[in-house]
């Protein structure tokens, strides 16, 4: 599902190769009323018959985990050194240090 337009998505999905089929909520209320709030949401659906679950969504983050590098970056040391996070934290860590 995407709030791209249908023909933009389907031209992008041909030069990937994809068979996958894709949705767009263009011209509906549809993002707004999930809360994705012109953002970028992560939500999962489960339909059963005429029934539709959101079965699992999220935002920020919780998106994270689609982008790989992302991924690795939180497993560094000095992570993605945002402005909130503390890079000097090994600084004040020696316990840490290998070479004695």
């Amino acid at each position: 599902m995407s709030d791209m337009p249908l023909a933009q998505i389907e031209a992008y999905k041909k030069r990937m190769g994809w068979t996958l089929p894709f949705v767009s909520s263009r011209g509906t209320s549809f993002a707004e009323d999930c809360g994705a709030g012109g953002g970028f949401m992560l939500s999962v659906f489960l339909r059963d018959g005429a029934d539709v679950y959101r079965t699992y969504s999220t935002t920020a983050r919780g998106v994270d985990r689609l982008v790989f590098f992302h991924n690795i970056l939180d497993l560094c040391p000095y992570g993605r050194q945002e402005d909130w996070e503390d890079s000097r934290r090994l600084a004040a860590a020696p316990h840490l240090r290998l070479n004695g």
